[in-house]
């Protein structure tokens, strides 16, 4: 299977990159891609179809036996004609042994090419991109409370030691740099295959993942069961938070997002020169900060959303006291 690739190239994040985005892109466009030799699997469960094209689900058994080809084609269609195959999963961060998985891709596909793709995001706007995803999920707290490893010379270093500086592609999640300001052109073009883009405009306006407003995410992270979350999340589909007037994007004052960004930009350069990309806050857009004109700190209305809640607290399973900031 693998075998009969020329190239195999592994879409691995970061997160909040608009992975989500790519992955239904890709998946929606699979005869698109084929056309132009790249193959994007499917799941050969109908029941796969739930994963929208992520792949992330096949890293656990890979970790678990380094037998790469033997577990992705459990669940992934690799049978192809393509000269490419297109993996993408941001679980491709939790790869344990980075060396043995190479590896054993190359005694699978001893002919192919095998290159990694990541997506690099602006300090500021990663945290609190991972922020409103960890309050849908599990996080019950304030955004000090999401860490991420904003170290991507840390985080990078192990695939780069395992696959060479050559066979890993640095991107930039800075629609000022991309291909006509396409997220989709850019990852194409990235890949070699520029061209496929011209087939595939019909997804490129489609919202994934869209973020939450501060109201709607700080009632996520004051509850604690995934279950609670989740009818929270119907609820504000059903019932936005409409009349609660808050304009603001992020939880950080554009102060406190400068000096973050200015602690980290000296420790991400040394990457940057690695890679030849210049100066990296041009390449990740730092010094930026009109991008939240409408910035106050966030003062939740105890009114307004005890209200709203009050609407279906007895389905929370949790009680208001919560709450402990309203």
């Amino acid at each position: 299977m693998l075998g009969n690739y020329r190239d195999i190239i592994i879409h691995c994040g970061l997160h909040k990159t608009g992975t989500s985005y790519l992955q239904q892109m890709f998946f929606a466009n699979r005869v698109a891609l084929a056309r132009h030799s790249i193959h994007y699997p499917s799941f050969k469960s109908p029941a796969g179809d739930i994963y929208e094209g992520n792949h992330s689900v096949t890293v656990a058994g890979i970790n678990k036996s380094l037998q790469v080809e033997a577990t992705l084609s459990r669940s992934l269609d690799l049978e192809s004609d393509c000269d490419c195959l297109l993996i993408s999963g941001e679980g491709f961060l939790k790869i344990e042994n980075h060396s043995a998985f190479l590896e054993s891709l190359r005694r699978s596909a001893p002919n192919a090419r095998i290159q990694l793709i990541f997506y690099l995001r602006r300090f500021d706007h990663l945290i609190e991109g991972v922020y409103i995803q960890r309050a849908k999920q599990d996080l019950c707290g304030d955004i000090t409370d999401a860490p991420y490893p904003l170290n991507f010379n840390d985080l990078l270093a192990p695939f780069i030691a395992a696959f060479g500086r050559d066979d890993v592609i640095l991107r930039p999640y800075n629609k000022l740099l991309w291909t006509d300001g396409s997220l989709g052109a850019d990852f194409l073009g990235a890949i070699g295959a520029p061209e496929a883009w011209t087939e595939m405009e019909q997804a490129k306006d489609d919202r994934v993942n869209e973020a939450l407003t501060r109201p709607e995410t700080f009632l996520l992270s004051r509850l604690r069961s995934p279950a609670a979350k989740k009818l929270l999340l119907r609820r504000l589909v059903e019932y936005p938070l409409a009349d609660y007037r808050d304009k603001a994007r992020f939880f950080r004052s554009p102060q406190d997002r400068q000096r973050m960004n200015k602690t980290l930009e000296a420790a991400n350069q040394h990457l940057a020169d690695v890679f030849r990309l210049g100066s990296i806050a041009e390449f990740l857009n730092l010094h930026d900060y009109s991008d939240d004109p409408d910035w106050t700190p966030f003062e939740p209305s105890q009114e307004r959303l005890m209200i709203y809640l009050a609407g279906f607290a007895d389905q929370l399973a949790e009680p208001l006291s919560v709450f402990p900031r309203l």
